[in-house]
């Protein structure tokens, strides 16, 4: 296993120049050539991203052995590749997206632009246990925590492979002990059922949460609660009232 203290005497000059050359690549790459493609946070925020060319097929081979052979194959969950880089695989690809884009901290009029995933409420800080998602923001670096590997986090490391390493394991150009935490927003939550409540039947209401959130379920005096479970509750028209309220409710808190 190589640590974070090994990394960064035995192997950190090679990544280095590795990733410092990445970067001065890229950014002449983007400057003169770039193809734009914009993704879409999942409330709708743009996201700009661009196609980068793909290395040859013996770069590729030599650069993923060169990992295998420092990090061992169970840590090299992907080849190197020029095409994608760790913002892309942590808030796109992992996600489920098909653009295989490079997708920078900062936009081409230097913006903020990865931000957006949290700044436009997609995403919510967290603590690291319920994170899905780790940003390095001392160190323009992101990173998902790993689903099938208790402890380890997933990320690719700029042209280099896709990895799978401790939380401060990488190169020390990422200052990987400075992390934030986050995870996808909780969706709108509402209550669903008839809108009308009349005569002497009863009737269910249901609101979209987990069954492990607590809710209580309070109503108008003119409606009576029949029974009620975490998240529905049955109800009935007040008996003892001779008419139903304009304001009637039934609400959960």
């Amino acid at each position: 296993m190589i640590t974070e203290k090994s990394l960064l005497t035995k192997n950190n000059n090679d990544h280095e120049k590795s990733l410092f050359i990445t970067h001065i690549y890229l950014l002449a790459f983007t400057t003169l050539n770039a193809q734009y493609v914009t993704l879409y946070t999942p409330k709708g925020s743009p996201i700009q991203t661009f196609i980068n060319p793909e290395g040859t097929n013996e770069w590729i081979t030599t650069t993923t052995n060169r990992y295998i052979g420092e990090y061992g194959a169970e840590n090299v969950l992907a080849p190197a590749s020029r095409r994608y880089n760790c913002h892309s695989y942590a808030w796109n690809i992992s996600e489920g997206g098909t653009n295989v884009v490079w997708m920078n901290q900062y936009d081409s009029q230097s913006n903020p632009n990865i931000w957006k995933y949290w700044t436009d409420g997609s995403y919510v800080e967290t603590t690291e246990n319920d994170a899905e998602k780790i940003f390095y923001y001392n160190g323009d670096h992101s990173a998902i925590k790993s689903k099938n590997v208790a402890g380890k986090y997933e990320s690719k490391w700029g042209q280099a492979p896709l990895m799978r390493h401790n939380p401060t394991e990488g190169p020390s150009i990422y200052n990987m002990a400075y992390r934030r935490y986050y995870k996808k927003a909780p969706p709108p939550y509402s209550i669903s059922g008839p809108s009308n409540i009349c005569g002497q039947g009863t009737y269910t209401y249901t609101i979209n949460l987990p069954n492990n959130i607590p809710v209580s379920w309070n109503v108008s005096s003119d409606i009576r609660i029949v029974s009620e479970q975490n998240n529905s509750v049955t109800v009935e028209r007040n008996p003892n009232t001779y008419y139903m309220y304009t304001d009637s409710y039934i609400v959960a808190d």
